[in-house]
């Protein structure tokens, strides 16, 4: 099976220290991987960061308990089951998240508003994701668009010339995409009139041949002429 969320560990947590016995995050986690089942595979996902997956959402799932009430320190890093959790246990659902426990007044995810802001934030945004794990998927998503824009901006600038002339207009402020003899004295005389040079021989070459931008002469490659900044 997968790695359940976290919010679908705070029962099965619940249930596994209604012993009262006194344990810390790591013995409880793997018991509780053991209760369900959970493979080496599934044990094995990490987060971006290289913390494990699993430990990161029963950490979650420990945290809203004890925010509840229903388990309680009883050392350092220990922890157990509370009277309150103890006399609840057998009348809460099989299934339970921070909807149930805020609409019972067990406590509230509401992220304290900054004085320049107009609402709170809520902390239940996604039940399914733990908070490193939100952060993670903004990240990806602002990375995605940071890319999109970047490569949308690049391609955007480069631009085939027809001929010479035209090459040393869109080197001014942009690329030129251009078949080129390999003669380094056509670069040399780009470089002299454009201070622009090549910046990329790209593996990915377009096949067949064409005339050099510079000189005119049988070129087999295609290349990017730009000035560097």
């Amino acid at each position: 099976m997968t790695v359940p969320k976290y919010h679908e560990l705070i029962r099965p947590l619940l249930d596994l220290v209604a012993d009262g016995r006194p344990r810390n995050l790591r013995e409880a986690s793997q018991e509780l991987a053991e209760r369900l089942q959970l493979s080496d595979e599934d044990l094995s996902e990490t987060l971006p960061s290289g913390y494990p997956r699993y430990l990161n959402r029963v950490g979650w799932a420990k945290s809203d308990l004890n925010k509840t009430g229903l388990i309680e320190s009883c050392g350092r890093g220990l922890f157990r089951i509370s009277d309150k959790g103890r006399n609840q246990l057998p009348e809460l659902p099989l299934q339970l998240d921070r909807k149930y426990f805020e609409a019972r007044g067990m406590g509230s995810w509401k992220a304290a508003t900054a004085p320049n802001a107009t609402e709170a934030v809520d902390a239940r945004a996604d039940e399914a994701l733990t908070p490193e794990e939100r952060i993670d998927e903004m990240l990806t998503e602002i990375q995605a668009s940071l890319f999109d824009k970047a490569k949308s901006f690049r391609d955007s600038n480069i631009h085939e010339p027809g001929d010479y002339e035209e090459l040393k207009q869109i080197v001014e402020n942009g690329w030129a995409y251009a078949w080129w003899c390999g003669d380094a004295a056509c670069e040399a005389k780009v470089k002299e009139d454009t201070k622009a040079t090549t910046r990329c021989i790209p593996l990915d070459q377009p096949g067949g041949s064409g005339k050099c931008v510079v000189c005119g002469k049988p070129a087999s490659e295609k290349v990017y002429f730009s000035k560097a900044y």
